[in-house]
This record gives structure tokens, sequence and C-alpha cells, in this order.
């Protein structure tokens, strides 16, 4: 017999999964724009980065909202909250975005 969660619960869950997912692409997009400042070819470094972000976001959130309309919903809501959180810590830092 399958196991079910309730549905409040998967809400939270996947919310806390967008919440993960959007600290990996815009703390990667941060550390990717610091490094490349210095970097000797910061073209193939923000290419690269990119694609390892895009290429774990996607699958993941997809993976997330499970053909589900909620929780795709849910999960970017997390996915954008995270956003406005790495932006307020970089600018805490005195970076401009």
């Amino acid at each position: 017999m399958a196991m079910t969660f309730p549905e409040p619960l998967i809400f939270i869950l996947a919310l806390l999964a967008g919440l993960g997912i959007g600290a990996f692409f815009f703390g990667g997009l941060w550390w990717t724009v610091t490094k490349s400042i210095s970097a000797k070819k910061p073209t193939s470094l923000l290419l690269f980065s990119f694609i390892i972000r895009i290429a774990v976001s996607l699958p993941a959130i997809y993976f997330v909202a499970a053909n589900n309309f909620a929780r795709l919903i849910i999960c970017l809501t997390g996915f954008f909250v995270a956003r406005i959180i790495i932006v307020g810590i970089a600018k805490r830092r005195n970076v401009k975005m």
C-alpha cells in the first residue's frame, strides 16, 4: 500500500523545495558574477554556470511539481522568495545587482 501525505504537508515541502532550488540558482548566479570579475575567461564561466544552474533547477522544479499546477505555483513562489532573500543578502554586502 502506497503511503500518502496530507496535502498541506506536500505544499509546505514544495515551498521548501522551491526555496532550496532558488537558493541554488540565485546563489550560484551571485557566486558566478563575483568570480567572473577576476576570471581569465569570464564568458566561459558565465556560460558554464548558466548551463549547470538551468540543468539542475528545471528538472528539480519539474520533479517537485509532479504534474500538479498548485505544487508548481507554490514551488515557484519559494523559488522567487529565495531570489528576494539572496538580493537582500547581496545588498547588505554592498554588491550591486
